[in-house]
């Protein structure tokens, strides 16, 4: 069972064997996003993340692919692996998707593909399945391709649909020879994930390397914005259940509890499928980064001195 969380007070770390020890082996490997265009966080970056970490460069409306590509372009010369997402909804045309992965190509050959947050495409592309069966990914010679997850649902997806989707991008990964993963979205609830893993493991009836994506340091306000703009109604629920007692003991969330409840699943579970984290920083990619490289050398209860100061 996944022991009780608490999120609000000073990280409560058992003497479960190993769970610290797996706590800091996920953290090792911890990807975190970028804004296209956002200097201050490369910078962050490229002080406070280790060389050869992969950095994901988010897909954002009013950012077009030459941002995308100028920040990808850094981070490689920074000595970082730029991951784009590549959102299906926002790309008008074949020639569009294809000019754009040959751009990204000499910097990368992962990207996550999503679907994107428009209601309708402005092209032919509905989700990450077209851009899978475009061929292009293969054509320019992609190796590696992340797709996304929703531990507590999807807000305008039905579990049904996103089950077979899930199979639908598998075979299509697969049949092309692409390395395939998934990343989750933000999620408050360890044991939420642990179900919704388990159940990724009994639906494929095998195994897929799972990312799961945790907040970073967030101001109280903005998390609960961005976990409602989301639709992470669980998530939501929890933060306005707990704001006020959250808001009297810290400044901002804090990702330490949540990261042991995570690691102990994963300790407890041989079979388990989750391999690192994803970092949402929300724009606070220096504090969140602070608290990350404190986390990595295994002193998580440090990490609150680390993320505030």
């Amino acid at each position: 069972m996944i022991a009780s969380m608490d999120y609000a007070g000073g990280l409560q770390i058992s003497a479960d064997d190993g769970v610290p020890v797996m706590a800091q082996r996920l953290l090792r490997q911890a990807a975190v996003e970028v804004t296209p265009g956002d200097y201050r966080g490369l910078d962050s970056i490229k002080r406070l993340l280790g060389r050869g970490s992969r950095v994901y460069i988010a897909s954002v409306g009013r950012h077009g692919h030459d941002q995308t590509i100028s920040t990808a372009n850094r981070l490689s010369h920074d000595g970082f692996v730029p991951i784009p997402h590549i959102a299906a909804r926002r790309l008008g045309s074949k020639d569009e998707l294809g000019n754009l992965l040959r751009a990204l190509r000499p910097l990368t050959d992962e990207v996550l593909l999503i679907g994107g947050d428009l209601a309708k495409p402005v092209g032919p592309f509905v989700g990450a399945a077209d851009l899978l069966k475009s061929g292009v990914l293969v054509d320019c010679a992609f190796r590696r391709v992340g797709i996304a997850g929703y531990p507590e649902g999807h807000k305008v997806i039905d579990n049904g649909a996103l089950a077979q989707a899930l199979t639908e991008k598998l075979a299509l990964a697969r049949s092309s020879n692409l390395e395939i993963y998934i990343v989750s979205q933000f999620c408050f609830d360890a044991s939420a994930i642990a179900g919704w893993e388990r159940r990724i493991r009994q639906f494929i009836g095998g195994s897929i390397e799972v990312h799961i994506g945790i907040p970073g340091v967030t101001a109280l306000g903005k998390l609960l914005r961005f976990a409602t703009l989301c639709g992470a109604g669980a998530s939501v629920r929890f933060l306005r259940r707990n704001a006020y007692h959250m808001a009297r003991l810290a400044t901002a969330w804090l990702p330490d509890a949540l990261v042991i409840d995570i690691s102990r699943f994963v300790q407890s579970d041989p079979e388990c499928q989750i391999s690192q984290f994803h970092l949402f920083p929300f724009g606070g990619v220096d504090a969140s980064l602070r608290w990350l490289k404190a986390a990595q050398s295994g002193f998580l209860d440090v990490a609150v001195d680390q993320a505030r100061n």
